[in-house]
């Protein structure tokens, strides 16, 4: 009985330590010596960029976008980016001839302003304005063409932030709102 007490507690405190590190809105602290970090945002299921103080802030903030996502990134989460996430009812059809289930193609529609997602054995209709949004955001290249700021680890990571000024950005580069929902730093023009 002793040992199922002991586990409980210590279930107890991980998960508060993952709640803490994983939740609560980014939190730059009192001090002044700037640099990025990266908070989950549980709403998007990304991370995003922030400028910390140094001191203080509170456990949702992450040396790497990967240390975040690897930390935080809920699977069991919608596939779907961005605030509206679908509702059961957004498949239009998923019962015509050819239907393979839990796959997108032959028999599913989504309504307008949506695209099917399949994942996880799941069908969903996501939002096309949020992908769009997240692709532009997340491309190698910027709006005005030039290369945008991020690291590799296997594949390109950009830097995101919700906006400017959330970010660092390298000399060379200089921060550009991609969309209203996204902000990356991007080659400056100017040193080009």
């Amino acid at each position: 009985m002793l040992k199922i007490i002991f586990f409980l507690a210590i279930l107890a405190f991980a998960s508060a330590y993952v709640i803490s590190k994983c939740r609560g809105k980014p939190a730059s602290g009192p001090g002044q010596n700037y640099v990025q970090k990266f908070y989950y945002d549980p709403i998007w299921n990304l991370c995003f960029a922030f400028k910390y103080g140094g001191v203080g802030g509170n456990g949702n903030k992450h040396d790497t976008r990967m240390k975040c996502m690897d930390s935080c990134k809920n699977n069991d989460e919608s596939m779907c980016l961005g605030p509206e996430q679908p509702k059961a009812t957004t498949i239009l059809q998923v019962d015509a001839p050819g239907y393979e289930e839990g796959k997108c193609g032959k028999g599913v529609h989504c309504p307008i302003g949506h695209f099917c997602y399949d994942g996880d054995g799941k069908v969903l209709c996501c939002p096309t304005e949020y992908e769009d949004a997240f692709s532009q955001a997340h491309n190698l290249v910027c709006p005005n063409g030039t290369k945008a700021a991020g690291v590799y680890e296997g594949f390109f990571i950009a830097t995101v932030a919700k906006t400017c000024d959330d970010l660092i950005c390298d000399p060379g580069y200089a921060c550009q709102q991609v969309n209203k929902y996204f902000a990356n730093c991007c080659e400056d023009k100017a040193n080009m």
